[in-house]
């Protein structure tokens, strides 16, 4: 069997040589010859692109090993490198400031809580001062019309969720990424020109970690250059009140770790859309039950809603884009819903999906008209998230065009 390097050798040769007979061969005959050696011309077009794909996914996952590689390297270095003093960081950060086209191309956005703790900021202005020391540059890839977090993925080989390596991926892209314990700040990302940090709070959960990293990375693709602010409640939430800038952040995140290419055919095997296929997603794509059940509920042709509650109303809801903006689910409870038992009485964390009104759910006069398939989990202390599938689907689309 040959390697990778002499399998793209043979196929550069290949196509060199057909080139060279395009010049002296008629199209009868390049098809004769192909139908001759590989039975049909479907076959012989076949060949040649499954070893056009095998060697451009060779090269993608090529370039995630050494991005992977690059990690290692920057862990060792990190290890040997002395710490850098406040007084040398102040210095520094004048000389920074001063320079005016310098200072005009910093990258900074941050998850910010109640305040800014003395430590995260000292923690920043190193990063700012370690990135000049360093002297990388990463320019941003050209994506051309190409998705962006799709152009990544496979520009790196990615085919399965477990290759979705998300500290090699910021590492290809030019940002390396660290742990630490972040006082008042859930995740930040600093940028000097095309090199940057990502810091992230290594007390929150592995899934928000995640979604963390991908989030700063789609403020790096999107936003660099820039200076930015947002809030911890921002991340993963369909909110209406989260600024452009953090639901394109947020959206990218979604989109690197869960693509459609490979969410979707793993989404639809599962079965219809429910709370237990969220739960399988979320297993399958390391991410919270949250970010995977919106991911699956905007992604879907079906038409779906999704709606969190906590004891204080309606916290924010995404619907599929098969159901019009006119439906929207109602701000509060109602008792004979099930998340109303799992918020404010004894049920438990998670009940069997069931068949009701969808009136129950909507205030509106023609929501009699159909039922919803209802399915409530709690994800949180007082906090439930509820699937709403319109059972009569077909009707349903028929009725909102």
């Amino acid at each position: 069997m040959t390697n990778t390097a002499d399998r793209g050798r043979d196929l550069v040769v290949f196509i060199d040589l057909l080139v060279d007979d395009l010049s002296l061969t008629s199209d009868e005959e390049l098809v004769a010859g192909a139908i001759e050696q590989y039975g049909s011309l479907r076959a012989a077009l076949g060949d040649l692109d499954a070893e056009i794909e095998a060697a451009i996914s060779s090269a993608g996952k090529e370039r995630l090993a050494k991005a992977r590689a690059n990690i290692v390297d920057d862990a060792e270095k990190n290890r040997s490198a002395r710490s850098i003093d406040p007084t040398e960081v102040q210095k520094q950060l004048a000389d920074f400031v001063a320079s005016h086209k310098t200072f005009a191309k910093m990258t900074l956005a941050a998850r910010n809580g109640k305040g800014s703790a003395q430590n995260d900021i000292l923690s920043a202005l190193t990063d700012l001062c370690e990135l000049r020391q360093l002297n990388e540059s990463t320019p941003l890839p050209d994506f051309g019309s190409v998705p962006k977090a799709e152009y990544i993925l496979k520009h790196l080989g990615i085919e399965t969720p477990d290759d979705i390596d998300v500290e090699a991926i910021a590492r290809h892209l030019g940002a390396r990424v660290r742990y630490d314990q972040l006082s008042q700040c859930e995740a930040r990302i600093v940028g000097d020109q095309d090199a940057a940090i990502i810091t992230i709070d290594r007390s929150v959960s592995l899934q928000r970690q995640r979604f963390s990293i991908c989030h700063e990375l789609g403020h790096w693709i999107y936003h660099r250059g820039q200076l930015l602010s947002c809030q911890a409640d921002d991340i993963e939430l369909p909110s209406a009140d989260s600024n452009n800038l953090e639901r394109a952040a947020d959206r990218f995140a979604s989109e690197l770790l869960m693509p459609s290419y490979l969410f979707a055919p793993i989404a639809e095997s599962l079965g219809p859309p429910s709370m237990r296929v969220i739960q399988k997603l979320s297993e399958v794509f390391r991410t919270s039950k949250t970010a995977t059940a919106i991911r699956l509920v905007e992604i879907n042709q079906r038409p779906l809603c999704l709606v969190n509650h906590s004891k204080n109303g309606r916290r924010w809801f995404a619907r599929s884009k098969t159901v019009a903006s006119r439906w929207t689910p109602n701000y509060e409870l109602r008792s004979e819903n099930t998340a109303f038992g799992m918020i404010f009485g004894k049920s438990p964390s998670a009940l069997p999906p069931r068949s009701v009104s969808a009136s129950a759910w909507f205030d509106r006069r023609d929501a009699s008209r159909f039922n919803v398939i209802e399915d409530s989990l709690r994800i949180a202390p007082s906090e439930v998230m509820t699937l709403l599938a319109f059972k009569e689907q077909k009707e349903f689309l028929a009725y909102s065009e």
